[in-house]
């Protein structure tokens, strides 16, 4: 029998119950008034906030060490009195920019929370008058610069029928082209945009048929027009074609679908939705024929919205905590988590009270939820934007992160680019051969790979945020090998390292 020159060893972790307490909650002053860009600004390798504040100036919440972030208001000259939407960078000087709308422009970082100059972005349709807006950035088009994508709803004036669309902007390298309606989904007579529960619309990026083009999804929901008390709420599919094209496919309309995220839940290589109304949590599975197959994950112990999604216990599963109230005793309000504990099955862990709510109308405060890693331990933190009903009014919620250990045992570097730690380059490393590297993007990762002597043999999905981790073993041929390290994003980009190694 003929044995392979390389074999792939498995590395299983078991996740640990967790404790009572999963996460410790800081507070920081943050009063946005419109919802917020998480992005690193200073080049600290840890997220910060931007937005704009009740009096239409733009705010930011900035890491100032390992958990700890101070607020500050920024005087952007040239900005019109735009709101971050967006960020990347857009200018290719390592350093973070901000895309501003009503009026569109791009704010140019100087990698230590400020901004220099900011150049308008020329666009047709912005006489039109908007209601809200949602952006995502990536390279729609394949030519290596990041896209813009922005999302919004319009009011109905001068006889045209309000709409919901979706406009992509591409990078010319000197700026951005005329934007292009790529989607356009009129609102019927007697409905409007938005409803109480939740915001008007939502836009999510990813890779939901695992082609390597970058997709989104498109969330608008709309007072129903035959009984205007209740809502309908809209998931459309839009998946790139690699080129600036996209195709529609309609995943679901219901009436209580209100919050949505994306993350490969269960590993395959493909990007999935999970969407959560007050009672019930679901997941629409991404398939490669751009197909979704829908999962109700059980009914909700409490009141849950805002799913936040990574792998808070260590497992290498990605879990969900969401925002929620006990129903019974709504003065309190926290997160709750609901753990992967094998394919698609989830374990409800006990509520965790965080603040205390005083609104009384049985709404979830808290408007905008991230994750990150917010004191650079290498495990998955929470972010809650709250409203002005709790104890810590307008306020950056941080949860950090309890359990042991981290999601990877290198530590992702700061601001961008691939850490390794094992093996190193010109090492000679006995058999099996443990690689251990992380990576650090501008963009959200997908992935992390393997590659040796021009063949990928380890493929993994240890990622949250911008962050990605790998620990792999793989029993080489002996003798010399070439090694490529990668870091995949939702879009076909990668950040790579090469280098030898002698296996003995």
């Amino acid at each position: 029998m003929r044995r392979s020159l390389f074999a792939f060893v498995t590395m299983v972790i078991v996740c640990v119950p967790l404790n009572a307490q999963q996460f410790r909650p800081e507070y920081f002053s943050f009063d946005a008034r419109y919802p917020a860009v998480q992005v690193d600004l200073n080049g600290d390798g840890i997220p910060d906030l931007i937005g704009l504040n009740s009096g239409f100036q733009v705010i930011e919440l900035l890491s100032s060490g390992e958990g700890n972030f101070t607020s500050q208001t920024l005087s952007i000259s040239g900005s019109g009195g735009g709101h971050p939407i967006a960020s990347g960078d857009f200018n290719e000087d390592g350093k973070t920019d901000v895309i501003l709308f009503q009026p569109l422009g791009i704010a140019y970082g100087d990698g230590k929370g400020g901004f220099g100059s900011v150049q308008s972005i020329t666009w047709s349709g912005s006489n039109q008058q908007f209601n809200y807006a949602k952006a995502q950035v990536a390279d729609f088009n394949g030519d290596g610069q990041p896209d813009l994508a922005i999302g919004f709803d319009t009011v109905s004036e001068g006889g045209q029928a309000a709409t919901f669309q979706l406009v992509l902007f591409i990078n010319n390298g000197n700026g951005f082209n005329d934007g292009v309606t790529v989607y356009n989904q009129p609102i019927p007579d007697g409905s409007y945009g938005g409803f109480e529960y939740t915001t008007d619309l939502d836009l999510l990026l990813g890779d939901f048929d695992a082609d390597g083009h970058a997709d989104l999804i498109f969330r608008t929901t709309e007072s129903d027009p035959s009984n205007p008390g209740e809502p309908v709420a809209t998931i459309t599919a839009l998946y790139g074609d690699g080129s600036g094209g996209f195709t529609p496919v309609s995943v679901s309309t219901s009436s209580n679908l209100f919050e949505i995220s994306a993350a490969d839940m269960n590993n395959d290589g493909t990007s999935d939705i999970v969407a959560a109304d007050y009672g019930a949590m679901m997941i629409f599975y991404g398939q490669p024929n751009r197909t979704f197959t829908a999962a109700n994950l059980t009914a909700l112990e409490l009141v849950g919205l805002n799913p936040t999604l990574a792998d808070f216990c260590g497992d290498q599963r990605k879990d969900i905590v969401y925002a929620s109230f006990p129903r019974k005793n709504n003065t309190d309000i926290g997160v709750s988590t609901l753990i992967q504990t094998g394919a698609g099955t989830f374990d409800q862990k006990s509520f965790e009270s965080i603040d205390t709510y005083q609104g009384g109308h049985g709404e979830v405060p808290f408007y905008q939820s991230f994750v990150g890693d917010y004191n650079a331990d290498g495990k998955p933190d929470v972010m809650l934007i709250s409203a002005t009903e709790d104890e810590h009014p307008q306020s950056a919620d941080v949860l950090l992160n309890t359990r042991s250990g981290s999601n990877g045992t290198c530590q992702a570097p700061a601001p961008t680019g691939i850490h390794v730690c094992s093996p190193t380059a010109n090492e000679t490393v006995p058999n099996p051969v443990e690689f251990s590297f992380s990576a650090t993007s501008f963009y959200p990762v997908r992935k992390m790979e393997v590659w040796i002597d021009g063949k990928k043999l380890s493929e993994t999905y240890a990622v949250f945020a911008n962050e990605g981790f790998a620990d792999v073993k793989l029993r080489l041929k002996p003798g010399s090998h070439k090694v490529g390290l990668y870091s995949g994003g939702f879009d076909g980009s990668v950040q790579h390292t090469s280098y030898s190694i002698t296996v003995q």
